[in-house]
C-alpha cells in the first residue's frame, strides 16, 4: 500500500480540540473533519454528490448486502458504491464503509507539521488527486481545523507535497462522479469568493461581513471566514447557499472594486 506525505508550515496554529475543549495536541480526527469538509465542497463544485455525514437523515449509510447483489448482477463495485454512497463517503468512509486511508500527524517542530496518508485500501488516482487539489485550496485561499470562524486559527503553508504527481483530468473526473446518492449542495466551492490580504482593510472587511446572509443566524454558523497574521489582514473566505445571494456578494465586491477569485476556477483549474 502507498503512503505519501505533505510537508505543512503553520502561519498560525490550527485549533483540532479535545473532549475539555482544549488544544495540547494536533488530533487527526479534526484535521480529517476540515479536509473532508473542503473535499465535500469541492465535489459539489465540479458537479458531483456529498452527503452531510452531520446528518443523520440524509448521510450515506452502505448496505452490504445490496452491495454484494449489484456485483453479482454484473455491476463493477465502483458502479454499486455510486448507488449508495456519495463520493466522499467513498474516500471518507460511512457506516458500513471505512475510509480509505489513515492519517498521521507528525510534528517536526512548533511551525512545521507532516501529513502523513496512508493508503488502508486502494484509492484511486483521481481520489488522490481531488485531495491533492483540496489540500492546495486550503494552503492558498483558506484555512483548516476547527474555529475557522476565528481568525488567528488554520492558516498553513505547504513545503512539500508528494501529492502533486496526481493531476485531475476531466474525462477520469466525469466518470468518476457519476453517483446516484443525491445530497445537499452546501457548501459549495462554485459560490465561494476568496479574497488575498492585499485587498483587505477594515472598511472592506466590515462591508462585505455585515452581508446578512453571511452574518449567521440562530442554528447556521457564518459563512465568512476572515484571517490574519500578527494582526494584519491574511486572506478573506466566504460562500453563499444559493446563486441569487452569490450574484449579490459579487455585485458588492464589484460595486467596490475589490479584488476576488472565484471558487468557480478551482472546478475548472487544471483538468486535462
Amino acid at each position: 500500500m502507498r503512503e505519501f506525505i505533505v510537508k505543512i508550515k503553520l502561519l498560525t496554529p490550527i485549533w483540532t480540540g479535545d473532549e475539555n475543549k482544549k488544544c495540547s495536541t494536533l488530533r487527526e480526527t479534526g484535521i480529517i473533519g476540515s479536509l473532508r469538509w473542503w473535499y465535500e465542497a469541492l465535489i459539489r463544485g465540479l458537479g458531483g454528490s456529498a452527503c452531510d455525514p452531520t446528518d443523520e437523515n440524509s448521510r450515506c449509510k452502505l448496505d452490504r448486502g445490496k452491495l454484494e447483489k449489484a456485483i453479482k448482477s454484473g455491476k463493477t463495485e465502483q458502479e454499486a458504491l455510486n448507488e449508495q454512497i456519495c463520493s466522499a463517503c467513498q474516500l471518507f468512509g460511512c457506516t458500513g464503509w471505512a475510509r480509505k486511508f489513515r492519517l498521521e500527524v507528525e510534528k517536526q517542530n512548533d511551525t512545521e507539521i507532516i501529513f502523513r496518508f496512508i493508503e488502508l485500501r486502494k484509492i484511486e488516482d483521481i481520489e488522490w488527486a481531488l485531495l491533492n487539489e483540496t489540500i492546495q485550496i486550503i494552503a492558498n485561499y483558506g484555512a483548516i481545523g476547527g474555529k475557522l470562524a476565528e481568525r488567528e486559527y488554520g492558516v498553513i503553508q505547504i513545503e512539500k507535497n508528494d501529492l502533486c504527481k496526481f493531476a485531475l483530468k476531466k474525462d477520469e473526473l466525469q466518470n468518476y462522479l457519476k453517483s446516484n446518492k443525491k445530497g445537499p449542495n452546501n457548501p459549495n466551492l462554485s459560490r465561494f469568493v476568496f479574497i488575498d490580504g492585499k485587498n483587505l482593510n477594515d472598511k472592506v472587511v466590515k462591508e462585505i461581513t455585515e452581508l446578512p446572509f453571511l452574518k449567521g443566524a440562530r442554528g447556521k454558523g457564518k459563512r465568512y471566514f476572515y484571517k490574519t497574521i500578527n494582526s494584519k489582514p491574511n486572506r478573506l473566505f466566504a460562500y453563499t447557499e444559493d446563486d441569487e445571494k452569490y450574484n449579490e456578494l459579487i455585485k458588492l465586491l464589484s460595486k467596490k472594486s475589490i479584488k476576488y477569485i472565484e471558487g468557480k476556477k478551482f472546478t475548472i483549474w487544471g483538468l486535462k
